[in-house]
């Protein structure tokens, strides 16, 4: 299938630049696609264990950067459009998960203790995360402060 085709959806063009970045870079993974409201998500399946910890990487930025790669080709291609989400066997719900427990710590240590909490060395997919993560407390506010490499996740509270 051709990707350049008017006549595919976001849909088949995410899976195939998607796959097609896969094989370049020698991995042989099985690719599961489900299309939601607001992103395409995109689970690798991989079966030796050496890819996967290959294909996440370091605190996870090998994934994001295939993922930074296949939406940048995807908006060259069709323009704008829902973004993909990649997972590798699960490990980015799993690492949400380790955001989410994180944030509700901090949060309840700055309810506790007064002080401001701030997080350094964040990707801005995992500061959204956090942020997400304590909207829906009324006590602690989230914010981001500074900009490029330096920039924070701030938590305080209201």
């Amino acid at each position: 299938m051709d990707i350049d085709d008017d006549s595919v959806s976001r849909l088949d063009t995410a899976l195939n630049v998607v796959k097609r970045l896969l094989d370049l870079s020698g991995f042989d993974a099985s690719l599961n696609v489900t299309e939601g409201d607001e992103r395409i998500d995109v689970v690798l399946g991989v079966s030796a264990p050496d890819d996967i910890a290959i294909l996440v990487g370091a605190q996870g930025q090998t994934l994001a950067a295939y993922q930074l790669l296949a939406n940048r080709i995807l908006q060259r291609i069709d323009g704008e459009g829902k973004p993909v989400n990649l997972d590798v066997a699960g490990a980015g719900e799993a690492r949400e998960r380790r955001l989410q427990r994180l944030a509700e710590r901090l949060a309840d240590s700055v309810s506790e203790h007064g002080l401001e909490a701030r997080v350094y060395g964040m990707n801005p997919k995992d500061r959204r995360s956090m942020h997400v993560a304590l909207q829906s407390m009324s006590s602690i506010q989230t914010f981001s402060e500074d900009e490029g490499i330096a920039r924070r996740l701030v938590i305080t509270r209201r």
